[in-house]
């Protein structure tokens, strides 16, 4: 039986990825910041809920260790959080800039994965699909701050958004960066990025394009057909199309 380790398994895209992985008859190992946020599921004998502070390193090794020797085909990197808190009026967003929360931004977006895929390393090489997919965002592309049209940077409406977004963003450019460093120290492990799209989760608001079962359902295809769909040290959207970095 194929196994897949999800970070941030307790909502949205996580719980979402969790299900697919589940109803096509993995075993999932479900880390979420506390289990008891974990919802209930029919299929609770395919799915293993445990916990894991991302901001912890003794709770990532807790983590590790509940893993055991046991080998992960696919370790998904999804946990991740943002620099504001939703609201109904984009024009209101509070951006949080205090130290202590692009600290945690960081810590978990962007340090965490890196840590914790260092770690897995030995369960994911022995296994059969040998596969580390971390979930970034087009947020964290320079071609976000530029002019599409003459790829020089831009006072554009849509590139100041992802200007003042900041910490948010350049965690996720950082994250991009390090998992493309661990592919290149690992080269028998795939490591790709998946930037899943604008889903009406948390952090996408209630306006987005995507639900995130729509969202999950797309990278389970991707990643069953990762030989093929996935190309090594790249960044895809969620239906498999290269995007600039």
């Amino acid at each position: 039986m194929n196994r897949a380790l999800v970070t941030g398994a307790a909502k949205g895209l996580g719980l979402a990825l969790v299900d697919e992985f589940a109803k096509n008859g993995w075993h999932v190992i479900a880390a979420c910041h506390r289990a008891s946020d974990f919802p209930a599921r029919s299929y609770s004998d395919m799915v293993e809920v445990t916990e894991v502070d991302l901001q912890d390193d003794t709770s990532i090794n807790a983590l590790v260790s509940c893993v055991g020797d046991r080998a992960v085909d696919v370790l998904v990197n999804n946990a991740g959080v943002y620099d504001a808190k939703e609201v109904a009026d984009e024009d209101q967003e509070q951006i949080d800039n205090s130290l202590e929360r692009i600290s945690e931004i960081f810590q978990v977006n962007s340090i965490a994965p890196k840590l914790l895929t260092d770690r897995l390393a030995p369960n994911i090489a022995r296994s059969e699909k040998k596969l580390v997919v971390t979930i970034s965002s087009g947020m964290g592309t320079y071609a976000k701050l530029k002019n599409e049209g003459t790829g020089e940077f831009s006072a554009a409406a849509d590139n100041v958004y992802h200007a003042k977004h900041w910490p948010y963003c350049a965690s996720k450019t950082a994250v991009n960066y390090s998992m493309l460093a661990f592919g290149i120290e690992h080269p028998d492990i795939q490591s790709v990025l998946i930037n899943p799209g604008w889903m009406r989760t948390n952090i996408g608001g209630p306006d987005a394009t995507l639900s995130p079962e729509q969202s999950a359902a797309s990278i389970f295809k991707l990643i069953t057909t990762h030989e093929t769909s996935l190309p090594n040290g790249k960044l895809v959207d969620y239906n498999g199309d290269i995007m600039q970095l």
